[in-house]
């Protein structure tokens, strides 16, 4: 509503990307007018749960870990908080108990039912490289109401990345890489549209 009074617009698009994804979901299911429509990057089409275990369980270096995790993840989902002071430091800034309210109401929210209930047009943009949301994530988004846009050799920050893992992975340290080509004309076209 804000940014519709500053602008004088009727209307104004919300993105969001990855697990913004998620909240701009949200969002958009709470307005009852002034949102021309929603834009889903490389977001979740599954429940967060199910996502963060399939994350963990892709990196054999979690291997020491994964048990710690998947406890935690559970338990979460169940809605209770969990001591993480005697766990791996990583798993500590991952479910540092300052986010496990958060975490626990996004692993209770099922990304497509909230784009069932959006009332504005819906994009849903994937890169087909991508080793954290799937391609199927965005298929299910896409299939509760949204139109998909997969783009070719991009990874989820959005840069051309080649197919193997570590390349891919490289591409997130590189802050001189721009955004992959056909992100921007995406989205561009569905504004424009």
């Amino acid at each position: 509503n804000r940014l519709r009074e500053e602008t004088g617009n009727d209307c104004v698009y919300l993105l969001g990307h990855s697990e913004g994804g998620l909240m701009v979901s949200a969002a958009a299911t709470q307005m009852e007018a002034g949102l021309c429509g929603v834009i889903l990057i490389a977001a979740p089409g599954r429940m967060l749960g199910d996502v963060l275990r399939e994350q963990l369980r892709a990196n054999p270096a979690n291997a020491p870990i994964l048990d710690d995790a998947m406890r935690t993840i559970d338990r979460l989902e169940g809605g209770d908080n969990v001591d993480v002071s005697d766990m791996h430091p990583a798993l500590q800034g991952l479910f540092n108990p300052l986010v496990q309210d958060f975490l626990i109401s996004m692993f209770g929210t099922d990304p497509a039912d909230l784009v069932t209930n959006i009332e504005a047009p819906v994009l849903v943009i994937q890169g087909d490289r991508d080793i954290q949301v799937a391609v199927t994530d965005a298929q299910r988004l896409a299939d509760a109401g949204g139109d998909l846009v997969l783009l070719e050799g991009v990874n989820h920050i959005l840069k051309a990345a080649p197919e193997d893992r570590a390349g891919n992975l490289a591409t997130y340290a590189d802050p001189d890489l721009p955004l992959a080509d056909s992100v921007v004309p995406a989205i561009a076209g569905f504004v424009k549209g």
